[in-house]
């Protein structure tokens, strides 16, 4: 099924469903004269982090964003704010593991932005991990004084995967978790 716009070309693609036997049309795809794609129920979560306090002390192997490490608040997920968006749509977050759990098989994008904080000249690394598996994508560098870090990649990943970014540095490090310095972006991408 499908309706046309000028010219005849479709701009919106309709797929039937059934439900209890009767037939339910439902819109699940646009796509504008332009060739433009838009879907309907996309998994995505766009955080920010919510401490404008002092930055957070992470042990080696510490979760971001997980309430039990390094007295660290919860990631924001809902509202807005004028440097990030915030919101969610299947993607879970869990405040005390810091895990990130999809809904569905498929690629997923994935990009983590965060700021170190400490004056000291030390080696910084920083991971984003599935399923406890090793780092799909990390961002290592030798800081001396605070620096913006982004950490970003792409996972094939099933129904109820998770994800988590990890600081691997070999010991503590200070990050800063206001919503100007750090956030996540995930969201499926086929």
């Amino acid at each position: 099924d499908g309706t046309t716009g000028s010219n005849d070309l479709p701009t919106r693609l309709i797929f039937s469903t059934t439900a209890d036997g009767a037939a339910q049309i439902t819109e699940r795809m646009r796509i504008s004269s332009e060739g433009y794609v838009t879907q309907n129920n996309l998994p995505f979560l766009f955080g920010r982090g919510g401490d404008n306090a002092a930055a957070r002390t992470i042990p080696n192997n510490g979760k971001f964003f997980d309430t039990n490490v390094g007295s660290q608040l919860a990631l924001v997920i809902s509202g807005s704010s004028t440097i990030v968006g915030a919101g969610s749509h299947g993607i879970t977050y869990a405040s005390g593991t810091g895990r990130f759990t999809v809904p569905v098989a498929g690629k997923y994008y994935i990009e983590f932005r965060l700021k170190y904080s400490s004056e000291d000249d030390a080696t910084v690394s920083v991971q984003i991990i599935t399923n406890n598996n090793s780092a799909l994508s990390y961002y290592a560098l030798n800081a001396l004084g605070p620096h913006n870090m982004t950490v970003c990649g792409a996972a094939n990943l099933a129904a109820n995967d998770f994800i988590e970014i990890s600081n691997n540095s070999g010991g503590s490090r200070a990050f800063y978790n206001a919503d100007a310095h750090s956030g996540v972006s995930i969201f499926l991408i086929g």
